[in-house]
């Protein structure tokens, strides 16, 4: 049967139609396996072009951010000055009083990077300040105290699934530099000439705990706000600048600044240190501007 079967096919089928079905067979055997690794291959290759394609958001995205800031000052200390220079003020018959210092305003703006979608890093710098005159043409007392802080901080986005939107928990710590300082004027001739000026000038350390906002509102642009808790405090300034300010008669202060202490002969200038303190409630609405981000979303 099998001599009968090889002759039938010699017999009947050309010799080139056999050779050409053999060479199909011996490659189909041998090539198939190696289209069908270079398909799955392709599959792959497809595969990750179309992660990239539905998932084209860079591991690391940065930006600038510029923001507005105010809040709220503990300055304990600071207010019982302002409290004893009013006392002496109106101890010569005037009505006129200064405001303690309870808030501020400020600016600031640095670095931001979002990494893996979720974790804020951020570098930024912060002014604040607030500033109290009372006084008329013939004097005036005026206090400035500002603050400037360099901060870093670390975040982490709520929202894994959005990515025009953000809402967080950052923390952070930052280096104060701190001054407060009273100025004494007198108006002569339409001109106002200083009398003397009081410094209190120092640094520390604090940290800050933040909810955070974020929301797109065009192709690279954030808008974002913030809502910060801040623990800083500035003990013992150096102070200079105290005998300025000092009537020679009596050593009375003219005007009573956080270097001021109730005694039984009056409000008197205190030659030990003051605590600056600006803990409390910062709150801020600015823009990131984010470089890398890919458009369209």
């Amino acid at each position: 049967m099998r001599h009968q079967t090889s002759s039938f096919w010699s017999s009947f089928v050309p010799a080139p139609v056999r050779a050409f079905a053999a060479l199909a067979v011996v490659g189909a055997l041998v090539g198939f396996p190696s289209a069908a690794r270079a398909q799955i291959t392709d599959l792959e290759e497809v595969g990750t072009v179309t992660d990239d394609v539905l998932d084209p958001y860079p591991p690391i995205v940065y930006g600038i951010t510029v923001f507005g800031a105010f809040g709220s000052l503990q300055m304990t200390e600071f207010n019982e000055a302002v409290t004893a220079m009013n006392l002496a003020i109106q101890s010569q018959g005037t009505t006129v009083t200064m405001q303690p210092f309870n808030g501020f305003l400020g600016y600031g703006g640095g670095l931001r990077a979002i990494v893996k979608s979720r974790l804020l890093v951020e570098a930024v710098y912060e002014h604040v300040s607030q500033s109290e005159t009372i006084g008329g043409i013939s004097a005036k007392n005026q206090v400035d105290v500002p603050a400037s802080a360099m901060m870093v901080s670390l975040g982490w986005d709520f929202l894994k699934s959005k990515r025009d939107t953000r809402f967080g928990f950052l923390a952070g710590v930052g280096r104060y530099d701190s001054q407060a300082k009273q100025t004494l004027s007198e108006g002569r001739n339409d001109q106002d000439f200083t009398l003397g000026v009081i410094e209190l000038k120092g640094k520390s350390w604090g940290s800050h705990y933040a909810m955070f906002f974020e929301k797109n509102v065009s192709d690279h642009m954030f808008i974002h706000a913030r809502a910060t808790y801040r623990l800083a405090r500035v003990k013992d300034p150096e102070i200079t600048g105290l005998d300025s300010l000092v009537d020679p008669v009596n050593e009375q202060a003219f005007v009573a600044v956080p270097v001021v202490e109730d005694t039984a002969d009056g409000p008197r200038l205190r030659r030990g240190g003051t605590e600056l303190d600006w803990s409390g409630f910062d709150g801020q609405v600015g823009f990131t501007y984010y470089f890398n981000i890919p458009t369209p979303w």
